[in-house]
């Protein structure tokens, strides 16, 4: 499987690239304040997990536009086996649960998502909490096109950073990305690839086609 990251081009991108760690946000930090949460005489009760949203496409153009700054940000390829090898490694530390894992979400009507919803509580109104993990996977049709993969903890032993080796396989740059940021970022993953015996690699887009998909080209080639 191939998985991909969205992030502008700050400290918290140089972080997943140079510190290969991946930041688990809570709910309340996600862009959908619908997301993992149920409400409850109109309070919001979120769902005690951390996520990272990760997507199975790195050429989406509305993706590029809200989570990689407007096309000035990076789309990051990550290791998918040394993502597994890590995950498989901290739940060998708590053998009663699986402490991390990566989940695929499923994307259903705003009817149906509501139904859901309705259905976590019994009759008097009381949350069921096998079937708060629902909430996890499933998403409005108005997201459909991120394609997102999940990697979610709901154990206070997992830190809001989760480590993997040699995380980043690949970079892509935006379209609109600022040259002088270019520059920066080749220079950190050459020094990178040298210091650290890693093989990154950088590709920068080149255009959008008719079905509003970004085409990349490896910098380097023409």
């Amino acid at each position: 499987m191939k998985l991909y990251k969205y992030r502008p081009f700050n400290v918290w991108a140089l972080d997943i690239i140079v510190n290969n760690e991946l930041y688990l946000a809570y709910p309340k930090e996600l862009n959908d304040p619908m997301d993992c949460a149920i409400f409850i005489d109109e309070k919001r009760e979120e769902l005690p997990t951390a996520i990272c949203s990760l997507s199975k496409k790195n050429n989406d153009y509305i993706m590029w536009s809200y989570y990689a700054d407007g096309h000035k940000g990076i789309c990051l390829k990550l290791n998918y086996d040394n993502l597994i090898k890590a995950i498989e490694v901290e739940n060998q530390k708590i053998t009663q649960r699986k402490a991390v894992y990566l989940e695929e979400v499923n994307y259903c009507s705003e009817k149906e998502y509501r139904k859901n919803v309705n259905n976590m509580r019994t009759d008097r109104g009381d949350i069921i909490i096998d079937k708060k993990n629902t909430l996890l996977k499933i998403k409005t049709n108005n997201f459909k096109h991120e394609k997102e993969i999940r990697l979610i903890t709901k154990s206070f032993d997992i830190k809001k950073k989760f480590k993997v080796n040699d995380l980043v396989e690949v970079v892509y740059l935006g379209l609109n990305m600022p040259s002088d940021q270019i520059r920066l970022l080749q220079h950190i993953v050459f020094i990178l690839n040298k210091i650290s015996n890693r093989e990154i690699s950088i590709y920068y887009a080149k255009d959008i086609n008719k079905k509003n998909q970004v085409k990349f080209i490896k910098i380097g080639k023409k």
